[in-house]
C-alpha cells in the first residue's frame, strides 16, 4: 500500500499492480469496481502526485504513520487488514491457489495453515453430528 503509485491502478481493468508486496514480490491484483469508484473519488478529493497515499509532503506515507491511523481510526495495525481480506475472499470462495498468489506466498501450504479454521460450506450433517 505504501509503494502504490497512481499509475499501478488501472481502472478499466479493475486491477491494481503491487510492487514489492510481501516477501518483496510484485503482482497484480483485482480490485471491486466499487473500489475503483471509491479510489476515484479520493484522487479528485486529495490530487495525490506520484503515490496513492502521500503525506503533507507529498511523499508517501510512512510505515509509522500507517499504524497510526489504524490504530487510531480502526483499532487494529495493518497486517490485521490484509488478514481479514484474505480470510473474505476465502469465506467468499475462492480457491485456497488464487488466494496465495494473491497473498504473494510462495508456498500454497503456508496459506493452507494460516486459513485452515475457515469453512466455506455448511454440512448439515457435521452439525447434527456434534
Amino acid at each position: 500500500m505504501l509503494n502504490l503509485r497512481l499509475t499501478d491502478i488501472d481502472g478499466n481493468r479493475r486491477t491494481i499492480f503491487v510492487r514489492h508486496g510481501k516477501g518483496g514480490k510484485d503482482r497484480v491484483v483485482p480490485v471491486s469496481k466499487k473500489l475503483i469508484t471509491e479510489l476515484r473519488e479520493y484522487f479528485l478529493e486529495y490530487r495525490p502526485k506520484k503515490h496513492l497515499f502521500e503525506g503533507q509532503t507529498n511523499t508517501r506515507y510512512s510505515h509509522g504513520s500507517v499504524q497510526k491511523i489504524c490504530r487510531k481510526y480502526m483499532n487494529c495495525n495493518p497486517h490485521l487488514l490484509r488478514h481479514c481480506n484474505l480470510t473474505h475472499l476465502i469465506e467468499s470462495g475462492v480457491h485456497i491457489s488464487e488466494v496465495s498468489k494473491r497473498a504473494g506466498h510462495s508456498k500454497i501450504e503456508t496459506t493452507h495453515s494460516t486459513y485452515s479454521h475457515i469453512t466455506t460450506t455448511f454440512n448439515p450433517i457435521t452439525i447434527l453430528a456434534a
